[in-house]
């Protein structure tokens, strides 16, 4: 019976020490999961990311805390601040995408594993269609311990895949509360803005709508509401004309009007 043996170029670190080689494969794919979960952290500027040491393996802090460093020193390149400059200055929708893809993802990110899985379930639900089934998963992620639960409730995308369900829902009100708390944790969720503009626009509050709008453009120049916005900003100037005619026409009945009633 013949046993591969791979050479010492191309055996994963550490993997003498953990026996098989498929206990060395899920070691390091979980040691490059967790630094992706880091990286995206310091990306996003949370605060006491350092703190995180994934596994429980207290035997290699010293090399965690070097990494960090190093995952800080690379995050510092690729902050949110220069994704959303890249945003901004993309050349085309299709580069566009690329950007908003990447923010969204560093969105999702949880320095808890579990909680970020349990995002992925819920939305797996939303896209099947059990739209009430993903929001009982999406507020158990925001249930605390104190409140039963063992969630987070400043997963500011939790926040937004619930108000995406109560919106689907036709639960404006709920859906206009979570999309707040998601801008609330993460100001310049222009995904969340979006979702506040549609919610004034079906309420006919236009003039709140186009800030809406405009806001998540701000954010985001390659936000699929320019039609949106422009609705609305003909809907202003609707109501803007239609207040100046009445107004004319008041001050029309005024002035046809007999002197005493005038200064009535």
């Amino acid at each position: 019976v013949y046993f591969y043996e791979p050479s010492d170029e191309i055996k994963f670190q550490f993997a003498e020490s953990l026996g098989s080689d498929d206990d060395a494969i899920v070691s390091c794919m979980e040691k490059v999961m967790n630094d992706l979960i880091l990286l995206q952290l310091f990306m996003r500027n949370d605060d006491d990311v350092s703190q995180y040491c994934f596994n429980g393996n207290n035997d290699d802090n010293n090399n965690r805390k070097e990494q960090n460093q190093s995952l800080q020193d690379i995050s510092s390149k690729i902050s949110m601040s220069n994704l959303f400059h890249l945003l901004h200055h993309a050349e085309n929708l299709d580069d566009g995408i690329i950007m908003e893809e990447v923010i969204k993802e560093v969105w999702k990110v949880h320095p808890n594993p579990t909680l970020r899985h349990k995002l992925d379930e819920g939305v797996t639900q939303l896209l099947g269609g059990k739209t009430r089934d993903a929001l009982d998963i999406f507020t158990s992620l925001l249930q605390e311990e104190g409140g039963g639960g063992g969630g987070d409730a400043t997963y500011a995308e939790a926040w937004n895949k619930k108000s995406t369900c109560h919106y689907m829902l036709g639960e404006n009100e709920k859906s206009m509360e979570a999309a707040l708390k998601v801008l609330e944790f993460q100001p310049q969720h222009f995904q969340a803005k979006n979702g506040i503009g549609l919610i004034q626009y079906e309420n006919q509050e236009y003039e709140l709508a186009v800030e809406s709008f405009r806001g998540a453009l701000k954010d985001d120049p390659w936000s699929p509401v320019s039609t949106r916005l422009s609705a609305c900003l003909d809907q202003v100037e609707m109501k803007r004309l239609k207040k100046k005619e009445e107004e004319v026409e008041e001050e029309g009945a005024a002035e046809g009007s007999a002197p005493y009633e005038r200064n009535k």
